[in-house]
């Protein structure tokens, strides 16, 4: 009896597994899943070959808006600014397609330098602790991408892109 119950259970947390799978995890974010806190999202256009990463509503109307697909959660950002944490900014290149979001001085620099436009502020990342976001680089696409899972850093590897360096950290 105890075998069935657990070989029921395992099978269902099996398909439950299977279903959010590792890639795409369902049809869109949930905002409301931790109080104070929003999932940093992973959008993805084909057609731009631009990863862009959204912390807000209005990012992921935005999103939508301009043809991308939700890819995954990459992790929690605090909504407001608590200590130990700082501003994720949302940067926009007209000229290279791109959204970039940054968190470090030399990544804000590097935006104002390349001709980026500042959009908003996503949410607040921790200056230390937890899951990194990290920052790649796609000499060819021209495309920023930040990703805080394993499946992220293999997918940018995978095409080609360079670490750059951690943006900080989500929770």
């Amino acid at each position: 009896m105890r075998k069935a119950i657990l070989a029921t259970i395992v099978a269902a947390l099996a398909g439950t597994f299977a279903l959010a799978g590792p890639a795409v995890a369902g049809p869109g974010p949930d905002r409301a899943a931790v109080p104070a806190s929003t999932p940093l999202t992973t959008w993805w256009s084909g057609a731009r070959e631009d990863n862009f990463s959204s912390g807000t509503a209005a990012g992921d109307s935005a999103a939508t808006a301009a043809g991308y697909s939700f890819v995954r959660n990459e992790g929690y950002l605090h909504t407001t600014q608590v200590s130990g944490t700082r501003p994720l900014y949302l940067f926009w290149s007209a000229a290279r397609g791109d959204n970039f979001t940054t968190s470090t001085q030399v990544g804000i620099d590097s935006a104002y330098a390349a001709g980026y436009t500042y959009v908003r502020v996503e949410g607040y990342v921790g200056t230390s602790g937890g899951r990194p976001l990290y920052l790649f680089w796609n000499e060819a696409r021209g495309d920023n991408f930040t990703t805080a899972t394993q499946v992220g850093i293999d997918s940018a590897y995978a095409a080609g892109y360079t670490y750059v360096r951690v943006e900080g950290y989500l929770h």
